[in-house]
Parts: C-alpha cells; sequence; structure tokens
C-alpha cells in the first residue's frame, strides 16, 4: 500500500490536537488500510514526525479517507526513555511481527475497534538515543458513521471528531475578534460561545505553523458576508440553504427580511445548533439534517415540506 510518500508541507506539518489522521486504503489488499509497520524504517524532519501504527504514516499530517475502507487513527499515549539528549535528526525505527500484524489486521478489517501499542526506537545516526511504547487507536470509516443519525447510538468517538472539525473552524473566526476593532474583518460576537476552550485551543495550534490558515477563513468569512448582503438587496424575498452549517452564526449575527434560512449539516451538529442557539427568536431558520454522502440536496429541502422552489435560492 502507497501513502503517497513522506512529504511535509507547510500546512500538513500542522500539529492535530487529537493526532488524527486519515489514510488511503488499498483495493488489492485483503487487509486494505491496516498495513502496520514491519520492519520498515523511515526518517523525521525538524523531530516533529514519529512512526505509527501504520506503515509510512506519520503522527503528523494528513491522508485522504478515499472510500469506506479507510479508517481513523488516533494517538492515545505514548511513553519514552531517553538515553541521551537527541542533537540531530531523528530517525524513528517501528516493528510489528508478522503473527500480531496478522492478529490485528483482521480485527480490523472485521470493524472491530483496535488498540495497539508500537515498540518504537529513536536514532541520531546510528546512536539509539531512545526507546519508547507508542499506543493508537484504529477503527474503520464504515463502522464509525454507521449509525451517524442515531444520536443515542452514534459513535463516541466519530461524535467528538466531528466537533471537533467545526470547533476549530468557529476558534479561527473567534481569533479575529482579538483584533482591535478597526482592524477586524468581520464581527462575530457568536464565535467564542460554540468554539469553547477547544476550539481556541486548536485554532491557536494550527495558526502557529499555518498562519495563513486564520487569514482563509477570515477571508472567505467576509467574503460570503458581503455576497448574501448583495444578493439580499436584490431580492423581496428568497432561500438561503447553508450547506455543512456546523457552528457558523452568519444568520444569527447579520438579519434578512424576507429570508428563509435552511442550515443543512449531520444530525449531531444540528444537535449542537439547537442547544447553543435559540431558534425562538427567529422562526425563519430552520434545521435540515442531511449526509452529503449519501443524500442529494435537492431531495432533502423537498422533503421539507418548507423549501419553494420559486423563489431565488442562495447556496453556501
Amino acid at each position: 500500500m502507497s501513502a503517497g510518500g513522506l512529504i511535509l508541507s507547510e500546512s500538513e506539518r500542522a500539529e492535530l490536537a487529537q493526532d488524527l489522521l486519515f489514510w488511503p486504503a488499498s483495493t488489492e489488499l485483503p487487509t486494505p488500510v491496516i498495513s502496520l509497520i514491519s520492519g520498515k524504517v523511515f526518517g523525521t524532519r525538524r523531530n516533529q514526525c514519529r512512526p505509527t501504527a501504520l506503515h509510512l504514516v506519520p503522527i503528523i499530517g494528513f491522508w485522504p479517507s478515499v472510500d469506506d475502507s479507510a479508517g481513523y487513527l488516533w494517538g492515545a499515549k505514548a511513553a519514552i526513555r531517553w538515553h541521551a539528549p537527541s542533537c540531530h535528526n531523528l530517525t524513528c525505527k517501528a516493528r510489528i511481527d508478522k503473527p500480531r500484524w496478522e492478529g490485528l489486521a483482521k480485527r480490523f478489517t472485521n470493524s472491530r475497534k483496535l488498540v495497539a501499542t508500537v515498540p518504537v526506537e529513536m536514532l541520531n545516526g546510528d546512536e539509539l538515543v531512545a526507546e519508547a511504547d507508542f499506543t493508537y487507536w484504529v477503527q474503520d470509516v464504515a463502522s464509525m458513521k454507521r449509525h451517524a443519525f442515531d444520536l443515542g447510538r452514534i459513535d463516541l468517538l466519530y461524535k467528538h471528531k466531528t466537533k471537533t472539525t467545526a470547533k476549530l473552524i468557529e476558534g479561527l473566526r473567534a481569533l479575529e475578534q482579538e483584533r482591535p476593532v478597526v482592524e477586524r474583518r468581520f464581527d462575530d460576537p457568536y464565535a467564542f460561545m460554540p468554539a469553547g476552550k477547544q476550539g481556541i485551543t486548536l485554532a491557536r495550534r494550527f495558526s502557529m505553523d499555518t498562519p495563513q490558515l486564520q487569514h482563509l477563513v477570515a477571508g472567505r468569512t467576509r467574503h460570503l458576508d458581503r455576497s448574501v448582503m448583495e444578493f439580499a438587496r436584490e431580492q423581496a424575498k428568497f432561500n438561503i440553504v447553508n450547506i455543512g452549517a456546523g457552528y457558523d452564526s452568519r444568520f444569527w449575527r447579520l438579519q434578512f427580511e424576507g429570508a428563509t434560512i435552511y442550515d443543512l449539516d449531520l444530525p449531531v451538529m444540528l444537535n449542537e445548533r439547537k442547544r447553543i442557539f435559540d431558534y425562538t427568536r427567529d422562526r425563519q431558520i430552520h434545521n435540515l439534517e442531511i449526509d452529503l454522502e449519501t443524500q442529494a440536496i435537492d431531495a432533502v429541502l423537498s422533503a421539507s415540506g418548507r423549501f419553494d422552489p420559486n423563489v431565488p435560492t442562495y447556496f453556501i
């Protein structure tokens, strides 16, 4: 299985607070994603990468999840025993013997949760400077998403992952509010509340290595604010469809007469929105549950019984 090589761009070096990784699945192997390290060695750059339970996948970076045979990987814990200071590039060697690998691979392909502790040697050149045990939690995508529409049975870590991604974006919006008023590109007084400490921490850590990310989110927010306002000025009555609403508070901080707004997202995120925003204040904002991988947007809008296709519609 190819992981696309160990090439770290500036964006890929952003440190993930939860060490969440995505990696590609192979359609050629009977054990697609669980190509666990077995005698493979790779180096690191700036001492940021360490081997994981997956072949050639470091602990920091993104790999695309190309189908439901892929999986999620979290770093659970690590114990490092240093023998000497590391003064040069750190090379890490991790191995899992074949009998154990086969057992782990079987467990993964049967959609069972997997916890594996991987022994790691850390070297400066030929000198052993540390030994470690890294523990990883792994689960396939399909089984985690199986109950995504059932809030009573949804996988806890899938729920956490979904909310964490949204909190990161909201945290990046919140950072804009720390600027002097005259320098702000937009105002979002709601941002700190849904982002919470987790979202703010994620935003700060991402922004340390990828400062352009906050500018990107700020630029997108400002552009959409202006674009929707221009659209609204030309319409007496219209729809706004907000796809993947997350924690977006745009239609709480900006008021549009004549607008009917549809916030589309997974149930877990819509439940969060109901917890945070007071929907009794605005009867024109509606939540619609959707899984964009399996459902068509027009079908979900039609099934709501509220959507009027005969008036202009702005999609976000």
